[in-house]
């Protein structure tokens, strides 16, 4: 009988919490509700959550109280423009993203991000992809990739590099795409691209990596960026360029200068002063901040400044720490247009999808020319390596010890064998950047570069043999994303590409592998074999497609049915712009899906620019019906986001506001077996909450009106002023919603 009683009373009180919710400000969409005007940008940067180290790392600081700081940043800081991520968000598992199969025994709460953190944050919040980020080989070794696309799923990014125009300020969001000290080439190319024509705008890059020898901690080979001159040339021909805000070190730190500190690589001059910002991490390991601070950047025409936000469970406030200002002419104009972009980088024939999130009646479409792309990672062989094991980047490991950087380049002691891409088995120490293939039919990342069905790629080799007589073959396949597993070949695809006899001097070779037409062809991938008892040195390693010019030629997109077209020669960086109807961006299922033809080089850069006024949606995708007389029809087609709505309600309730570690607690055991079924299945109905937030705190968005067919739609204002719209996701059908824009002029 009295366990009987527990039950009722534990049953009575978790539906108590679905009837008494904790609400957000709501307001009537008719209401002439005004946001707050700011004289400045201002926005908040978090690094290095690591969400879900607290039980993988018990030992390290973690923050407490990061939905406390959320709340704080739409309710009581001064009003914020954005808030971002600088990476590490997670710890290289996916159920650290969306709490999704997370282990039975951690709080399912505080090692879920979009419970703990993101869901606290009412207004556009961008993240860049950290090393942490971007495999998961501890929930899917076979598609290790998975986690990056989780993370985009639950925010409003469509890829990992974007940028973004504010009240004149060009933002450059800067991901790892493969390794954390080098720098992948689809980045060189794009960075190139938008300096070039921003050349007058003042220039923030966001990136996870520091610059070596600026901040504290940045002089190891792990911890600064290693393809210096690379960005000492970009630096020096790009004074536009002001500050770097990066994370990954760990360190609070801020240093202002024209040149490289020289502290353990030599002085690099930058060609003009520059600020680079390292702000509180949220996992601390040596007790060395408080990790429930965060830091609030603010921008105006004449200084840059800096503050500290705390809130540490006894309120937020701020704090005298961390404060900067640096006197600088800026381009912070807040009558400028403001807008966002992102990049696709498609070879000949590919197909990339991405879904359709971002709401606008001002689209631009760009085809531009790029020079012939390399499609592996760091050609030169110019990285170090960071650990015993990983020797060059983009081989996989050779435990035997033959193989050696000699910086440019490998020394191959044989007879031994490498392969390529590298693919590791889940290990601390093994796996920590995006080591692996290409995501299928997504943004370029990984070390190897997508095989696209029968398409031919160049090989390029230059060795030598110190004996004079060496003999080699390479054979290349491709992976099967039929198996969904990295570690497949695809049946029938593996071909011999070398078979050559080195001699004392350095000689290049040329092969060429072309890809069978099959849809499930994956990524590239294949083995060198190094046969003779003698030492191989090897100073490159290229793939590149086949072409007939250097050039992009008759570059034709069709976007989700649609043709673009782009007829002659495009240099690089030359642009065809085009204008887009919003409801042609998108197929029936709300993906979008870029397939591209192009001839001379076989590659190309697609760009699209979304002006002002502009909503961000989150947790779902969709489809636009049409546009007209500034009214959106929108088709909600699917839930994307994979956050438990049931356990959402509960951690949105009054309840766990006042009881939360007793009713997480509680509900992780209560909510499995039998009575976990029973309670899933009354509220069966409860969805995810489909947000659109507004791009900027622009008055103009005071206007928009929102209705949902189910009548879910409302309005929120936050009590610094951010305004969102919400209403029910789908279910198993489509949910119609209508967006007013009405009467809304860019300013």
């Amino acid at each position: 009988m009295k366990k009987k009683i527990k039950c009722i009373v534990l049953t009575t009180l978790i539906v108590f919490t679905f009837i008494f919710p904790v609400t957000a400000n709501v307001i009537d969409n008719n209401a002439n509700n005004s946001t707050t005007i700011s004289s400045q940008l201002s926005f908040a940067a978090f690094a290095d959550t690591h969400i879900g180290s607290r039980y993988q790392y018990p030992k390290f600081e973690m923050a407490d109280y990061l939905d406390r700081i959320g709340d704080d940043l739409v309710d009581t800081t001064n009003l914020l423009d954005f808030a971002l991520y600088l990476g590490d968000i997670v710890n290289h598992n996916t159920g650290q993203v969306n709490g999704v199969d997370l282990p039975w025994y951690v709080n399912q709460y505080k090692n879920n991000l979009k419970a703990y953190h993101i869901s606290h944050i009412n207004l556009p919040f961008y993240c860049v992809i950290g090393n942490h980020d971007v495999n998961d080989y501890e929930m899917n070794s076979g598609d290790p990739h998975n986690l990056t696309k989780s993370l985009i799923d639950e925010l409003s990014m469509n890829n990992p590099m974007y940028a973004m125009m504010r009240d004149g300020i060009l933002f450059l969001i800067v991901p790892e795409l493969g390794y954390v000290q080098w720098t992948h080439p689809v980045e060189y190319e794009w960075i190139e691209f938008m300096t070039r024509v921003y050349p007058d705008t003042t220039t923030i890059i966001l990136c996870h990596q520091a610059i070596a020898d600026t901040t504290l901690n940045s002089s190891s080979t792990y911890r600064g960026k290693q393809d210096m001159d690379w960005w000492n040339k970009l630096f020096q021909n790009n004074p536009q360029i002001k500050m770097w805000i990066h994370g990954h070190n760990h360190r609070l730190d801020w240093y202002v200068g024209n040149k490289s500190t020289g502290h353990a690589h030599p002085v690099q001059d930058f060609g003009h002063e520059m600020a680079f910002s390292a702000p509180y991490s949220q996992m601390d390991w040596r007790n060395i901040h408080e990790e429930d601070s965060v830091v609030i950047y603010n921008i105006t025409s004449t200084d840059i400044t800096t503050g500290t936000w705390e809130n540490n469970g006894a309120g937020g406030h701020w704090v005298s720490e961390y404060i900067n200002r640096w006197n600088i002419q800026t381009t912070y104009d807040p009558n400028a247009e403001d807008w966002y972009s992102f990049p696709m980088f498609l070879q000949d024939n590919e197909t990339q999808l991405t879904d359709m999130k971002l709401l606008s009646p001002d689209i631009t479409l760009q085809l531009i020319g790029t020079s012939p792309m390399e499609l592996f990672y760091d050609a030169h062989m110019e990285s170090p390596s960071t650990h015993g094991d990983e020797i060059i980047l983009g081989f996989g490991d050779d435990q035997s010890g033959n193989v050696n950087w000699i910086n440019p380049g490998m020394k191959v002691h044989g007879s031994t064998t490498i392969v390529f891409p590298e693919k590791y088995p889940h290990d601390l120490y093994l796996h920590e950047d995006g080591r692996s293939g290409q995501p299928y039919h997504f943004f370029p990342m990984g070390t190897i570069c997508t095989a696209v069905p029968g398409q031919t790629y160049n090989f390029t080799i230059t060795a030598r043999c110190s004996s004079g007589s060496g003999r080699f073959n390479m054979s290349v396949c491709c992976s099967d994303w039929g198996t969904r597993s990295q570690y497949s070949v695809l049946p029938g695809s593996e071909n011999l590409v070398f078979s050559h006899q080195f001699g004392n001097n350095y000689e290049t070779i040329y092969g060429t592998y072309t890809v069978p037409k099959n849809e499930n062809a994956w990524f590239l991938q294949g083995k060198l074999e190094f046969l003779d008892s003698t030492d191989y040195d090897v100073s490159v390693f290229s793939v590149k497609r086949d072409r007939n010019s250097d050039t992009t030629d008759d570059f034709h997109l069709c976007l989700s049915g649609n043709w673009y077209n782009a007829s002659g020669t495009l240099s690089e960086n030359e642009i065809v712009n085009f204008s887009i109807d919003a409801k042609n961006l998108s197929q029936q299922d709300g993906v979008m899906n870029f397939t591209a033809n192009i001839d001379g080089n076989h590659y190309g850069m697609v760009n699209l620019i979304y002006r002002e006024p502009l909503l961000l949606g989150r947790n779902a995708r969709f489809r636009v019906n049409s546009y007209s007389d500034g009214i959106f029809n929108l088709s909600l087609t699917k839930t994307i986001t994979r956050n438990s709505p049931v356990k959402m309600a509960l951690w949105n309730s009054r309840v766990f506001e006042r009881y939360p570690l007793l009713t997480e607690f509680f509900a992780r055991f209560w909510m499995n077996g039998l009575l976990g079924k029973i309670f899933n299945w009354i509220f069966s109905k409860e969805l995810p909450e489909f947000k659109m937030l507004p791009f900027s705190t622009n008055s103009i968005y005071n206007q928009i009106k929102i209705v949902a067919d189910d009548c879910s739609g409302m309005k929120h204002i936050s009590d610094n002023g951010n305004l969102w719209f919400t209403c029910n996701c789908p279910d198993n059908k489509e949910r119609y919603v209508e967006i007013r824009f009405d009467s809304i002029t860019s300013h």
